[in-house]
C-alpha cells in the first residue's frame, strides 16, 4: 500500500534534493559535467517556488469559491423559504378567488431549475405588486408592498451571488491546472535530477545522496 503524501509534503521532499544539489559544493562538483550547471541548478529552484506558490494560489480559489457557495445557498434557501410561505399564504387567501388562483399560477408546481424557478418566483412578485386587488388581502399577514418588493430583491441579488460563485469557481478549477501543470514540471525535473544524481554517486560515494533524502540501498 503506497504512503499517501500531501502536495505540500512533495514538494518539501522535492525542495531537499535540489537545494542540496545548489549547495552542497561536492555535489555540484559531481553533476555539473552532466549538464548540471548553475542555469541548470537555479531552474531547479525556481521550479521550486513556483510549485509552492501555484499551490498558495489554489487554496486561496477554493476557499473563495466555498465562501462564494455557502452565501449563494444560504441566500437560495432564504429566497425559497420565503417563497413558499407567501405562495402559502396567497394559496389560502385567494382559494375562493379563480381569477387570482389563475393570475398567480397557485396551481403550477414551483419549478426546478433555476432559471425556471427564478422567472416563476419573480413573475409572482411582480403580479402581486402590480395588482392592488391581490396585494391589499394579503396585506393583513404582514405581505405588504413593501415586504414583497424586499423578498423581490432577495431574489434579484441570487442572480449576482450565482455569477459570483460561477466566476471563483472558474479561478479555482484554472488554479488546480495551473498547480498541476507546476507539480508536474517539477516531477520531470526531480526525477531527471535523481537519476544523474545516482548515476555521479555511485558505490561508497553514494552515502552523500542520504543528505539529500535519496535513499540508497547497497
Amino acid at each position: 500500500m503506497k504512503n499517501y503524501k500531501s502536495v505540500e509534503e512533495e514538494i518539501g521532499i522535492k525542495r531537499t534534493i535540489i537545494r542540496g544539489a545548489n549547495e552542497n559544493p561536492e555535489i555540484v562538483s559531481g553533476i555539473e559535467p552532466l549538464g548540471y550547471v548553475a542555469e541548470k541548478r537555479q531552474e531547479g529552484l525556481d521550479l521550486v517556488s513556483a510549485a509552492e506558490q501555484s499551490v498558495q494560489k489554489q487554496k486561496l480559489e477554493y476557499s473563495e469559491q466555498y465562501v462564494a457557495s455557502n452565501a449563494y445557498q444560504e441566500a437560495k434557501e432564504n429566497v425559497e423559504d420565503d417563497f413558499k410561505r407567501i405562495k402559502k399564504i396567497a394559496k389560502h387567501v385567494f382559494k375562493d378567488n379563480n381569477e387570482a388562483w389563475k393570475l398567480l399560477l397557485l396551481g403550477d408546481q414551483t419549478p426546478r431549475t433555476y432559471d425556471a424557478w427564478f422567472a416563476y418566483v419573480d413573475f409572482f412578485y411582480r403580479t402581486i405588486l402590480n395588482h392592488e386587488a391581490l396585494l391589499t388581502p394579503m396585506a393583513r399577514f404582514g405581505c405588504t408592498a413593501e415586504n414583497v418588493t424586499a423578498d423581490q430583491n432577495s431574489l434579484h441579488s441570487l442572480n449576482d451571488l450565482k455569477q459570483n460563485l460561477f466566476t471563483e469557481t472558474g479561478d479555482a478549477q484554472r488554479a488546480t491546472k495551473e498547480r498541476d501543470q507546476k507539480m508536474e514540471a517539477l516531477r520531470k525535473y526531480t526525477d531527471d535530477l535523481v537519476f544523474v544524481l545516482k548515476f555521479a554517486f555511485q558505490g561508497d560515494d553514494a552515502q552523500l545522496l542520504e543528505k539529500l533524502g535519496i535513499t540508497v540501498y547497497s
